[in-house]
Protein backbone atom coordinates (compact mmCIF):
# COMPACT_ATOMS: atom_id res chain seq x y z
CA UNK A 1 0.00 0.00 0.00
CA UNK A 2 1.05 3.47 0.23
CA UNK A 3 2.85 3.37 3.65
CA UNK A 4 4.75 0.61 2.33
CA UNK A 5 5.65 2.70 -1.01
CA UNK A 6 6.47 5.50 1.39
CA UNK A 7 9.16 3.44 3.35
CA UNK A 8 10.50 1.60 0.79
CA UNK A 9 11.14 5.32 -1.01
CA UNK A 10 12.71 6.37 2.63
CA UNK A 11 15.32 3.74 2.98
CA UNK A 12 17.59 5.01 0.69
CA UNK A 13 17.44 8.87 1.62
CA UNK A 14 17.54 7.50 5.75
CA UNK A 15 21.15 5.67 4.47
CA UNK A 16 22.76 8.25 3.18
CA UNK A 17 21.93 10.41 5.94
CA UNK A 18 23.47 7.95 8.22
CA UNK A 19 26.99 8.63 7.00
CA UNK A 20 26.70 11.89 8.57
CA UNK A 21 26.19 10.87 11.57
CA UNK A 22 23.08 9.52 13.57
CA UNK A 23 19.71 12.09 13.27
CA UNK A 24 18.39 10.94 16.74
CA UNK A 25 19.89 10.30 20.12
CA UNK A 26 18.62 8.29 23.06
CA UNK A 27 19.53 8.95 26.29
CA UNK A 28 19.16 6.51 28.94
CA UNK A 29 19.95 8.70 31.62
CA UNK A 30 19.26 6.61 35.08
CA UNK A 31 19.37 2.96 35.88
CA UNK A 32 17.13 4.15 38.92
CA UNK A 33 13.57 3.25 39.00
CA UNK A 34 10.39 3.18 41.52
CA UNK A 35 8.27 0.19 39.23
CA UNK A 36 8.75 -3.22 38.51
CA UNK A 37 7.12 -3.73 35.50
CA UNK A 38 6.89 -7.12 34.11
CA UNK A 39 7.32 -6.56 30.63
CA UNK A 40 10.25 -4.35 31.25
CA UNK A 41 14.03 -5.21 30.10
CA UNK A 42 15.08 -4.29 33.67
CA UNK A 43 12.98 -6.81 35.02
CA UNK A 44 13.65 -9.68 32.40
CA UNK A 45 17.19 -9.71 31.47
CA UNK A 46 18.90 -6.55 33.61
CA UNK A 47 20.43 -3.64 32.60
CA UNK A 48 24.24 -2.93 31.89
CA UNK A 49 25.96 -0.86 34.68
CA UNK A 50 24.18 1.44 36.85
CA UNK A 51 24.06 5.39 37.49
CA UNK A 52 23.14 8.60 36.33
CA UNK A 53 24.15 10.82 34.08
CA UNK A 54 25.18 14.39 34.55
CA UNK A 55 24.60 17.59 32.44
CA UNK A 56 28.29 17.87 31.25
CA UNK A 57 28.17 14.35 30.22
CA UNK A 58 25.41 15.33 28.01
CA UNK A 59 27.28 17.60 26.18
CA UNK A 60 29.92 15.72 25.42
CA UNK A 61 28.22 13.26 24.20
CA UNK A 62 26.06 15.62 21.93
CA UNK A 63 29.10 17.39 20.90
CA UNK A 64 30.18 14.36 19.49
CA UNK A 65 27.88 14.13 17.36
CA UNK A 66 26.85 17.22 15.78
CA UNK A 67 24.36 15.81 13.28
CA UNK A 68 21.56 14.87 15.78
CA UNK A 69 18.39 16.50 15.92
CA UNK A 70 16.20 15.31 18.47
CA UNK A 71 16.81 13.32 21.77
CA UNK A 72 14.99 10.89 23.99
CA UNK A 73 15.40 11.17 27.12
CA UNK A 74 14.22 7.98 28.71
CA UNK A 75 16.55 4.79 30.27
CA UNK A 76 15.51 1.57 31.74
CA UNK A 77 14.68 3.93 34.78
CA UNK A 78 12.67 6.84 35.34
CA UNK A 79 13.46 9.79 33.84
CA UNK A 80 12.01 11.87 36.93
CA UNK A 81 14.11 10.45 40.03
CA UNK A 82 16.86 12.32 38.21
CA UNK A 83 17.27 15.93 40.41
CA UNK A 84 19.09 17.93 37.71
CA UNK A 85 16.84 16.53 34.60
CA UNK A 86 16.31 20.07 33.69
CA UNK A 87 19.81 20.94 32.96
CA UNK A 88 20.29 17.81 30.53
CA UNK A 89 17.14 19.10 29.18
CA UNK A 90 18.78 22.23 28.43
CA UNK A 91 21.70 20.51 27.65
CA UNK A 92 19.89 19.26 24.93
CA UNK A 93 18.35 22.23 23.31
CA UNK A 94 21.33 24.09 23.39
CA UNK A 95 22.53 22.02 21.04
CA UNK A 96 19.75 22.15 18.90
CA UNK A 97 18.44 18.94 19.69
CA UNK A 98 14.08 18.67 20.08
CA UNK A 99 13.59 16.89 23.24
CA UNK A 100 11.15 13.89 24.06
CA UNK A 101 10.76 12.89 27.26
CA UNK A 102 9.54 8.90 28.27
CA UNK A 103 8.31 9.03 31.97
CA UNK A 104 5.82 7.04 34.24
CA UNK A 105 4.71 9.98 35.41
CA UNK A 106 4.89 8.67 39.43
CA UNK A 107 6.44 11.96 40.39
CA UNK A 108 4.84 14.17 37.84
CA UNK A 109 2.62 16.01 40.05
CA UNK A 110 5.29 16.96 42.39
CA UNK A 111 7.58 18.49 39.63
CA UNK A 112 4.64 19.42 37.56
CA UNK A 113 5.48 23.60 37.68
CA UNK A 114 9.46 22.82 36.69
CA UNK A 115 8.35 20.12 34.13
CA UNK A 116 5.73 22.44 32.34
CA UNK A 117 8.30 25.19 32.23
CA UNK A 118 10.73 23.22 30.24
CA UNK A 119 11.45 24.45 26.57
CA UNK A 120 11.43 21.21 24.96
CA UNK A 121 11.58 22.73 20.87
CA UNK A 122 9.17 22.39 18.04
CA UNK A 123 8.85 18.61 18.08
CA UNK A 124 9.22 17.96 21.62
CA UNK A 125 6.45 16.15 23.79
CA UNK A 126 6.37 14.29 27.17
CA UNK A 127 5.04 10.85 26.79
CA UNK A 128 3.40 9.05 29.73
CA UNK A 129 3.65 5.57 29.74
CA UNK A 130 0.32 4.69 31.09
CA UNK A 131 -0.34 0.90 30.55
CA UNK A 132 -3.48 0.35 32.14
CA UNK A 133 -6.73 1.33 32.49
CA UNK A 134 -7.66 1.24 36.10
CA UNK A 135 -5.87 2.15 39.58
CA UNK A 136 -5.62 -1.90 40.11
CA UNK A 137 -4.80 -2.61 37.38
CA UNK A 138 -2.09 0.35 37.38
CA UNK A 139 -1.02 -1.33 40.35
CA UNK A 140 -0.39 -4.31 39.09
CA UNK A 141 1.31 -3.43 36.27
CA UNK A 142 4.32 -0.77 37.79
CA UNK A 143 4.05 -2.77 41.06
CA UNK A 144 4.78 0.80 43.15
CA UNK A 145 5.68 0.67 46.71
CA UNK A 146 3.28 4.01 46.78
CA UNK A 147 0.46 3.47 44.51
CA UNK A 148 0.02 6.49 42.21
CA UNK A 149 -2.86 5.93 39.75
CA UNK A 150 -4.56 9.03 40.94
CA UNK A 151 -1.21 11.25 41.06
CA UNK A 152 -0.22 10.26 37.53
CA UNK A 153 -3.41 11.34 35.75
CA UNK A 154 -3.85 14.85 37.48
CA UNK A 155 -0.04 15.47 36.23
CA UNK A 156 -1.19 14.46 32.79
CA UNK A 157 -4.47 16.50 32.89
CA UNK A 158 -2.42 19.18 34.31
CA UNK A 159 -0.06 19.60 31.45
CA UNK A 160 -2.82 19.75 28.92
CA UNK A 161 -4.17 22.17 30.74
CA UNK A 162 -0.88 24.53 29.96
CA UNK A 163 -0.69 23.23 27.02
CA UNK A 164 1.99 21.05 26.91
CA UNK A 165 2.55 18.47 24.54
CA UNK A 166 1.60 15.54 26.50
CA UNK A 167 1.64 11.95 24.37
CA UNK A 168 0.18 8.52 26.34
CA UNK A 169 1.45 4.99 25.90
CA UNK A 170 0.01 1.41 26.63
CA UNK A 171 1.78 -1.37 26.05
CA UNK A 172 -0.87 -3.91 24.51
CA UNK A 173 -0.65 -7.76 24.52
CA UNK A 174 -3.24 -10.50 23.72
CA UNK A 175 -2.83 -10.76 28.09
CA UNK A 176 -5.27 -7.30 27.44
CA UNK A 177 -7.10 -7.28 24.18
CA UNK A 178 -10.10 -6.69 26.57
CA UNK A 179 -9.34 -3.30 27.45
CA UNK A 180 -8.59 -1.62 24.53
CA UNK A 181 -11.91 0.41 24.22
CA UNK A 182 -10.48 1.45 27.91
CA UNK A 183 -7.93 2.43 26.31
CA UNK A 184 -9.26 4.52 23.91
CA UNK A 185 -11.63 6.07 26.18
CA UNK A 186 -8.90 7.17 28.29
CA UNK A 187 -6.76 8.28 25.57
CA UNK A 188 -9.57 10.64 24.72
CA UNK A 189 -10.46 11.70 28.99
CA UNK A 190 -7.11 12.76 28.89
CA UNK A 191 -6.97 14.93 25.78
CA UNK A 192 -3.43 13.44 25.20
CA UNK A 193 -2.29 14.61 21.83
CA UNK A 194 -1.19 11.00 20.98
CA UNK A 195 -1.82 7.67 22.43
CA UNK A 196 0.65 5.31 21.27
CA UNK A 197 -0.24 1.47 21.57
CA UNK A 198 2.47 -0.45 21.58
CA UNK A 199 3.52 -4.39 21.47
CA UNK A 200 5.32 -6.37 23.58
CA UNK A 201 9.28 -6.13 22.79
CA UNK A 202 11.56 -9.61 23.04
CA UNK A 203 13.78 -8.23 25.97
CA UNK A 204 14.38 -11.16 27.39
CA UNK A 205 14.10 -13.45 24.44
CA UNK A 206 12.41 -14.13 21.15
CA UNK A 207 11.25 -17.17 22.09
CA UNK A 208 9.94 -16.61 25.62
CA UNK A 209 6.84 -18.49 25.94
CA UNK A 210 5.28 -15.22 27.34
CA UNK A 211 6.11 -13.19 24.74
CA UNK A 212 5.40 -16.07 22.14
CA UNK A 213 2.01 -16.75 23.75
CA UNK A 214 0.84 -13.16 23.71
CA UNK A 215 2.83 -11.07 21.00
CA UNK A 216 0.64 -9.42 17.97
CA UNK A 217 0.27 -10.91 14.95
CA UNK A 218 -0.92 -10.75 11.55
CA UNK A 219 -3.76 -13.26 10.97
CA UNK A 220 -4.39 -13.44 14.47
CA UNK A 221 -8.59 -13.19 13.64
CA UNK A 222 -8.47 -12.26 17.47
CA UNK A 223 -6.06 -9.76 17.50
CA UNK A 224 -7.45 -8.33 14.12
CA UNK A 225 -10.78 -8.12 14.79
CA UNK A 226 -10.39 -6.22 18.54
CA UNK A 227 -8.05 -3.54 16.58
CA UNK A 228 -10.72 -3.02 14.08
CA UNK A 229 -13.37 -2.51 16.52
CA UNK A 230 -10.73 -0.39 18.57
CA UNK A 231 -10.36 2.04 15.28
CA UNK A 232 -13.96 2.64 14.73
CA UNK A 233 -14.41 4.31 18.19
CA UNK A 234 -15.02 7.80 19.19
CA UNK A 235 -11.70 9.39 19.74
CA UNK A 236 -9.43 6.75 17.85
CA UNK A 237 -8.26 9.25 15.88
CA UNK A 238 -5.71 10.04 18.55
CA UNK A 239 -4.14 6.59 19.14
CA UNK A 240 -1.26 5.22 17.07
CA UNK A 241 -2.27 1.22 16.70
CA UNK A 242 0.52 -1.27 17.50
CA UNK A 243 2.25 -2.65 13.80
CA UNK A 244 1.45 -6.06 13.91
CA UNK A 245 4.26 -9.23 13.41
CA UNK A 246 4.22 -11.21 10.54
CA UNK A 247 2.52 -14.30 10.53
CA UNK A 248 4.45 -17.00 12.03
CA UNK A 249 7.49 -18.55 9.70
CA UNK A 250 7.06 -15.08 7.85
CA UNK A 251 10.26 -12.59 8.10
CA UNK A 252 10.05 -8.83 7.29
CA UNK A 253 12.16 -6.20 8.21
CA UNK A 254 12.04 -2.26 7.28
CA UNK A 255 14.18 -0.75 10.59
CA UNK A 256 15.75 2.47 9.92
CA UNK A 257 16.78 2.15 13.75
CA UNK A 258 21.03 1.44 12.77
CA UNK A 259 20.70 4.11 10.17
CA UNK A 260 19.02 6.85 12.41
CA UNK A 261 19.31 6.09 15.89
CA UNK A 262 22.15 5.94 18.40
CA UNK A 263 21.80 5.23 22.15
CA UNK A 264 23.64 6.06 24.82
CA UNK A 265 23.82 4.65 28.52
CA UNK A 266 25.08 5.44 31.46
CA UNK A 267 27.41 1.87 31.50
CA UNK A 268 31.34 1.74 31.17
CA UNK A 269 32.46 1.01 27.83
CA UNK A 270 30.60 -1.80 26.48
CA UNK A 271 32.52 -4.62 24.38
CA UNK A 272 29.34 -5.74 21.91
CA UNK A 273 27.92 -1.71 21.20
CA UNK A 274 31.54 0.39 21.75
CA UNK A 275 31.40 3.59 23.36
CA UNK A 276 30.51 7.63 22.21
CA UNK A 277 34.20 8.61 22.69
CA UNK A 278 35.62 5.71 19.76
CA UNK A 279 36.96 6.71 17.13
CA UNK A 280 34.70 5.81 14.64
CA UNK A 281 31.04 5.17 16.80
CA UNK A 282 28.43 5.78 14.39
CA UNK A 283 30.51 3.27 12.25
CA UNK A 284 32.11 0.74 14.12
CA UNK A 285 32.09 -3.00 14.01
CA UNK A 286 28.43 -3.31 16.21
CA UNK A 287 26.72 -1.08 13.97
CA UNK A 288 28.70 -2.26 10.51
CA UNK A 289 27.28 -5.89 11.60
CA UNK A 290 23.65 -4.54 12.31
CA UNK A 291 22.89 -2.70 9.04
CA UNK A 292 24.27 -5.20 7.31
CA UNK A 293 21.86 -7.58 8.88
CA UNK A 294 18.43 -5.13 8.26
CA UNK A 295 20.39 -4.29 4.61
CA UNK A 296 20.30 -7.98 3.53
CA UNK A 297 16.62 -8.65 4.56
CA UNK A 298 18.00 -11.35 7.28
CA UNK A 299 17.92 -9.89 10.47
CA UNK A 300 18.44 -11.34 13.81
CA UNK A 301 16.15 -13.76 15.53
CA UNK A 302 15.80 -11.01 18.24
CA UNK A 303 15.38 -8.06 15.55
CA UNK A 304 12.78 -10.31 13.48
CA UNK A 305 10.58 -10.43 16.54
CA UNK A 306 10.62 -6.28 17.06
CA UNK A 307 7.80 -4.29 15.85
CA UNK A 308 9.88 -1.72 15.36
CA UNK A 309 11.16 -3.85 12.27
CA UNK A 310 8.33 -3.88 10.73
CA UNK A 311 7.43 -0.36 11.36
CA UNK A 312 10.90 1.12 9.92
Amino acid sequence: GGRARARAARGPRVRRLSLAGPQEMTLYVTSACDAACSFCRRELAGVEGSGTMRPEFVRRVLARFPSVKGVCVCGFGEPLLVPWLGEIVQACREAGAFVGLITNGSHLLERLDEVASWELGPHGYISVSINATTAAGHQDVFHFKHPCWDAVLEGVRELRRRGRPVYGSFVVSKANLGELPAMVALASDLDLAVCHLHGLLPHQSPRDPYFLENLLREGDEEVEAAFAAARALPGAQRCAFPTLLPRRGEVRSDCQSPFMYVGVGVHEPSPAHGHYEDEDAWHNAHFARYREELSSGKPSETCAACFGSVRG
